[in-house]
């Protein structure tokens, strides 16, 4: 299984953050995951504002279609992982799986189709890995 890590860093435009402190900050998330055994395969991230109008940020399809053609992945078997239900749109667009975390919402999974609503980032994970064992 890969993981995939892909956000929208806007403060690296406005001069918030800097590049350095980015790779640091991606240093650090390694160092901690590799503490448990995990790895990340790649980050993906869209470094403009809002208001830039650039095919790479969250939702648009951007960064999805790249993590695709760089792993020469099928939309099928990318599964998307979000909080937002706006930035669910690139996974719908895609027709991809996909688990939302809404603490509000009642957890509901379905397996088959890797797609669901989980309370936390931890019972995603659950999900995750339970279907990566079947």
């Amino acid at each position: 299984m890969r993981v995939v890590l892909a956000f929208n860093e806007p403060a690296l435009a406005v001069g918030e953050l800097s590049a350095r402190e980015l790779n640091e900050r991606h240093r650090k998330l390694a160092i901690g995951l590799a503490r448990f055994g995990g790895h990340l395969d790649g980050l993906f991230f869209c470094p403009h504002v809002i208001d830039a109008n650039c095919g790479c940020r969250i939702p648009g399809p951007g960064l999805y279609r790249e993590i695709i053609r760089r792993f020469a992945l099928e939309p099928a078997d990318v599964l998307f992982l979000s909080a937002s239900e706006e930035d669910c749109a690139g996974a719908r667009a895609f027709s991809a799986p996909l688990l939302r975390i809404d603490p509000t919402a009642e957890e509901r999974y379905d397996a088959r189709s890797a797609t669901g609503v989980c309370q936390s980032f931890m019972s995603a994970v659950d999900c995750i890995l339970a279907r990566a064992d079947e």
